[in-house]
């Protein structure tokens, strides 16, 4: 984006940057297409989304007993919901 005129602390700054605004001006329009270019040429969004979806599979892996526990307790309640339904009539 420096190539470009803007200097921002983060990389994702130019996508907030506007989300308040009722309107789109000339200027977002300007950012937002250089923020676009931008990303392209530095494969900014596959690098890290897959740096992402690398850390998430190795914390579930490492986690793997703790998520089981969670999806296991998760099916409890939805079964408990369902039973209450039931018995107010509302299945």
């Amino acid at each position: 984006m420096r190539d470009r005129g803007f200097a921002y602390e983060a990389p994702d700054r130019p996508a907030s940057l506007y989300a308040g605004a009722a309107t789109v001006t000339p200027e977002e329009i300007h950012t937002r297409h250089a923020d676009v270019e931008c990303q392209l040429q530095t494969r900014f969004v596959l690098t890290t989304s897959g740096s992402l979806a690398e850390a998430v599979d190795a914390w579930l892996e490492q986690n793997a007993e703790t998520v089981a526990e969670c999806l296991g307790l998760k099916d409890d309640h939805l079964r408990n919901l369902a039973s209450i339904r039931q018995s107010l009539g509302m299945a």
